[in-house]
């Protein structure tokens, strides 16, 4: 059989277009929103995945961007681009399956931060369809994980909830290290009356996940909530009081700002852990197609040898410590 090419990867991917019905919305807070979607004959997922959503109508897509001066190239931060129409897919993690994970129903949890995000939060009420293709990617690995250490920051939770969903069924012990800016930028909401520990000790404060016994551990950039300081001084802190971590069975995963997951993937090193991370980029395209969503990637020890990746179909997922940061 001859090998794939990419065009044959976008044709197959037509099998992959759904439309998506909104069966489910919690606005999480100002900001952050959480969407269940039902598209028939989807074809499941796996924690890592993602799927692109169009985020704009038809209508608005045609007309395009209204240029005031068309003899002239728009300036890449000028006003012409600013509350315009969302021109590309955006990609979405998949944050869970309700009914498994081969089941027709799944989850998008996002934050509404541009264009296309503000669309889809003013868009995506109950009985709306949006235009999907996914599921996408290669997800996490996650098989004879005994203990698993998930840190998000941000948005960079959205690929957390599925994962550790999918550890707790198959008996993994999971802790979750969540940051934010602030508390008013918590990407999941506290129960109320919850203990949260100041020193960053993870306790069953968080609602999604307290129903999965995960406890999670809540760090703020200004110390509003819980251990003020960056995650990687909170899961170093964690892993000093946790030695017992340091045995077979135990991965770190990690999603968020770029320079936070390299933090992440340095810490964990230090203590010989290895460390999956999800990935994030701007795609065009989302199917390998446009080769735009590129990280290095080491082809050994040495830095100095490396190549580029496709996070939409290499990753999103990729060993931690073959990034090149």
């Amino acid at each position: 059989m001859p090998p794939k090419n990419n065009l044959t990867r976008i044709f197959q991917s037509r099998r992959r277009h759904y439309r998506g019905r909104v069966v489910g919305r919690r606005d999480i807070s100002r900001e952050f929103a959480w969407i269940d979607l039902e598209a028939e004959q989807f074809t499941g997922a796996k924690p890592g995945q993602f799927v692109i959503v169009q985020c704009a109508d038809n209508t608005d897509q045609l007309a395009g961007h209204a240029w005031q001066d068309t003899t002239q190239w728009p300036r890449a931060k000028g006003v012409e681009l600013q509350d315009r129409v969302a021109l590309l897919r955006r990609p979405f993690s998949i944050a869970d399956m309700p009914h498994g994970r081969d089941g027709s129903r799944f989850s998008l949890h996002f934050r509404a931060v541009g264009p296309g995000t503000r669309w889809l939060a003013e868009n995506a009420r109950l009985g709306a369809e949006l235009q999907i293709i996914g599921p996408l990617g290669n997800g996490f690995k996650i098989k004879d994980v005994h203990q698993a250490i998930l840190v998000a920051g941000g948005i960079g939770a959205a690929a957390m909830s599925f994962l550790a969903k999918e550890l707790r069924n198959q008996g993994s012990e999971v802790v979750l290290l969540l940051g934010a800016k602030n508390r008013e930028l918590l990407p999941f909401s506290l129960i109320d009356g919850a203990v949260i520990d100041s020193e960053g000790e993870p306790s069953l404060c968080c609602e999604f996940f307290s129903e999965l016994g995960v406890r999670v551990s809540i760090s703020t950039d200004d110390g509003s909530v819980g251990k003020s300081g960056l995650l990687s001084e909170t899961l170093a802190d964690y892993l000093s009081r946790h030695r017992e971590l340091s045995q077979s069975g135990t991965v770190v995963y990690t999603c968020g700002p770029e320079a936070m997951m390299a933090k992440i993937v340095q810490v964990a090193a230090q203590q010989q852990l290895p460390c999956q991370v999800c990935m994030e980029r701007h795609m065009a395209c989302g199917l390998g197609a446009c080769q735009a969503c590129v990280c290095r990637q080491k082809q050994n020890q040495d830095e100095s040898d490396w190549v580029y990746k496709l996070v939409c179909s290499n990753g999103p997922v990729f060993d931690g410590q073959s990034i090149l940061w």
